[in-house]
């Protein structure tokens, strides 16, 4: 095999021409500025689809959190931004690891678990208009009966 790769670099060498038409090193050169460009364009096209499959991620991490009756804000103060950890083997949202992750979230704040249950309001039926109720006649005339 090592015969094969030496005449392969050998033959190689063989059309080396200075005269820029591409079979030599000035030629590369500029055929690798095409490659450069069309790397580098293709480079910055996958940062911008990482980005866009990223805010995918944490807006299907918002909905299973927000589902769960727990704030974002809230879910991600404690994870932060790695979203990474609840990722499945094939780069998914796991569910299993979400709703894990909010259970942690709710004992690390103290939040409980469900709605809260509707409590008593201890000003309600309080007068706290201090306003007369038996000197009030004219409410009592508005609704009274004709001539009574």
């Amino acid at each position: 095999m090592s015969e094969i790769n030496a005449g392969d670099a050998a033959g190689s060498d063989a059309g080396v021409t200075g005269d820029g038409s591409g079979a030599g090193p000035e030629g590369q050169q500029q055929g690798g500025g095409k490659y450069r460009e069309r790397l580098a364009a293709a480079e910055a096209e996958r940062d911008r689809l990482v980005g866009v499959v990223d805010a995918m991620r944490r807006d299907r991490v918002t909905e299973l959190v927000e589902g769960a009756g727990l704030k974002a804000d809230a879910f991600f103060a404690r994870l932060g931004d790695d979203i990474d950890t609840l990722l499945s083997d094939d780069g998914a949202v796991d569910r299993t690891k979400v709703f894990a992750a909010v259970q942690q979230t709710r004992d690390a704040f103290g939040i409980p678990d469900g709605p809260r249950a509707p409590s008593v309001n201890p000003i309600q039926g309080q007068n706290l208009d201090a306003v007369s109720v038996d000197g009030d006649d004219d409410f009592v005339r508005a609704f009274a009966p004709p001539g009574g």
